[in-house]
């Protein structure tokens, strides 16, 4: 038996994951993170904006969150074309399935806001490849979007796949009441 190659263990967790050494001060920009998220979610995205700092945050793990919490506050305060600038920055960033994933539904929200259902349906796709976490909810979305954009086809797509994928999910008697206002039939010969 021959010793496998690896990399070198890492001398700390930090090193290795984004965890923090227990013995080191938090650096304030993250701290003041946490605390936008959580002024965004108790509807106060002007204090969050006052919070973040990409600046400071450019260099950490942490940068495309700041980037996506920025998008999130400017989103709630109506300031969409800057929120879309402020998630393609965390966009760019995201090293992780469940970042990117956020990052798209939330740039799916604020073209549905905008009225732009088709630039809606290609964020809520761009979810679907990225991510896997409620993919019912997405897919539902994204088959709303793609009605609202016209695009029929993609919508009976989208249906089928929440209806087959997901049975036992709420979404599919969302789903089937949208596509049958519409007509388009959840067939099972005409699976993707």
């Amino acid at each position: 038996i021959a010793p496998t190659a690896h990399l070198p263990i890492p001398a700390t967790a930090s090193s290795a994951w984004i965890v923090p050494d227990p013995k080191a001060p938090v650096p304030a920009a993250w701290t003041k993170l946490g605390q936008a998220a959580q002024a965004i979610d108790d509807g106060d995205p002007a204090t969050a904006l006052r919070l973040i700092d990409t600046t400071a945050l450019a260099a950490s793990p942490l940068a495309a969150h700041a980037w996506f919490h920025r998008g999130r506050a400017l989103a709630r305060l109506a300031r969409y074309d800057e929120a879309l600038d402020a998630y393609d920055e965390a966009r760019g960033l995201a090293k992780g399935a469940a970042l990117a994933q956020d990052v798209a539904v939330q740039t799916a929200l604020v073209h549905e806001t905008q009225g732009r259902p088709g630039n809606a349906l290609r964020a809520l796709q761009h979810a679907l490849d990225v991510g896997t976490r409620s993919r019912d909810q997405v897919l539902a979305d994204a088959t709303r979007m793609a009605m609202a954009a016209g695009e029929r086809d993609t919508a009976s797509s989208l249906a089928r796949r929440l209806y087959y994928e997901h049975p036992t999910s709420e979404r599919v008697d969302d789903v089937r009441a949208i596509v049958s206002d519409a007509r388009v039939a959840l067939d099972p010969a005409r699976i993707p």
